[in-house]
């Protein structure tokens, strides 16, 4: 009993040491880029949080994107945009996962970019990256 409570204590004091709670399993998703020079293009990886096609077609209207792939359901997608992605993701269900996609959007978990950071800082705000 004595060597049980001894474990719980030890837990305790460590959970509060070193602040358990905000362990990030998601860390390799963040992005993180430079704001000094906002409008050098590059190449990134933008890791989405439950976000699907219609929110990001409403976003890469307004974005100066040059998009080179998706990330759907951990199967990578060559598309340049939405509309490719999608024909190229409903190509081979049924007709109900058809509906059912057209009705509630596909969710995208990544989209590999080239752009600036300005045009990522206006993303951000648009939808829920990590």
């Amino acid at each position: 009993m004595v060597i049980c409570i001894k474990k719980i204590l030890c837990l305790l004091i460590f959970f509060f040491l070193f602040d358990l709670s905000h362990i990030d399993s998601n860390s390799y998703k963040r992005l993180i880029y430079n704001t000094d020079d906002i409008y050098n293009k590059d190449y990134y990886s933008i890791y989405f949080i439950d976000t699907d096609t219609f929110e990001l077609r409403e976003a890469f209207s307004i974005l100066d994107l040059e998009i080179l792939s998706f990330i759907v359901e951990d199967e990578k997608y060559y598309a340049r945009n939405l509309d490719i992605l999608e024909n190229n993701f409903l190509k081979n269900k049924s007709i109900d996962e058809v509906l059912y996609y057209m009705e509630h959007g596909i969710k995208v978990e990544e989209v590999n970019v080239v752009c600036s950071i300005n045009e990522i800082m206006k993303l951000e705000s648009m939808v829920d990256i990590y």
